[in-house]
């Protein structure tokens, strides 16, 4: 991968956003898509009712 470089906006010396590449972009993306399904199987495991739930959640 190329070295890449992030840029940060700010308004009154606070950060607000931030430039970065599709690389990054995409990895943050796949980041993110990972760890929304990770919770949601913990939700799933968590909340799961044995009546109801399928044999594999049991």
């Amino acid at each position: 991968m190329s070295e890449t470089r992030s840029i940060v906006l700010t308004r009154r010396g606070e950060p607000i956003a931030a430039i970065v590449s599709i690389e990054e972009l995409k990895l943050l993306q796949e980041l993110e898509d990972q760890t929304d399904i990770e919770d949601a199987w913990k939700d799933t495991v968590l909340n799961a009712n044995p009546a109801t739930s399928p044999v594999w959640l049991s």
